[in-house]
């Protein structure tokens, strides 16, 4: 799967197998550049199939750069789910940074 998203609000950090995914032993890999604004993460097991019920597959971590009121639309696109046996819908989101932090990573009160 590929995912956008404004590269002046979020960073990528990392992301990791999750949920069904993670039941179902798969590996994950990725292919993120923090400063390009694009993600693109690849699942796969030699043991398991994914079952075919929705779920949770992976958990993107991101560092807020962007400021009070910034947001940024998380697009999703270029999915097959078991070699496109699985249907997979694409709903994009959008992130709001709703408050400001401290620098060294604290959180906000707002």
């Amino acid at each position: 799967m590929t995912i956008q998203f404004d590269k002046d609000v979020l960073e990528f950090v990392n992301a990791k197998v999750a949920g069904v995914a993670l039941a179902a032993n798969f590996d994950l890999a990725f292919n993120g550049d923090p400063g390009a604004g694009e993600l693109k993460i690849t699942e796969h097991s030699t043991v398991d199939p994914l079952p075919s019920a929705g779920g949770v597959i992976a958990e993107i971590e991101f560092h807020v750069t962007g400021s009070y009121g910034a947001t940024s639309s998380l697009t999703f696109s270029a999915m097959s789910i078991n070699e496109g046996a699985i249907p997979a819908t694409l709903d994009p989101g959008l992130f709001t940074v709703d408050c400001a932090g401290a620098l060294d990573g604290t959180a906000c009160d707002a």
